[in-house]
């Protein structure tokens, strides 16, 4: 359990594109991979993905 006393909250400014295999049923990346910063996006423009296949 993540102990709410020590959570410090921060306003995004940067843009880090990653790859990963999934998300988890909690919320999080699974086996998340760096790939490096954007600096063609705004944080503020970010959105979690959607779905899609690989057909």
């Amino acid at each position: 359990m993540k102990d709410e006393r020590v959570t410090t909250w921060v306003r995004p400014s940067l843009v880090a594109e990653v790859k990963f295999a999934e998300w988890t049923s909690k919320g999080e990346l699974r086996q998340p991979v760096y790939l490096g910063l954007r600096s063609d996006k705004n944080a503020k423009d970010v959105v979690r993905e959607t779905k899609w296949s690989r057909k």
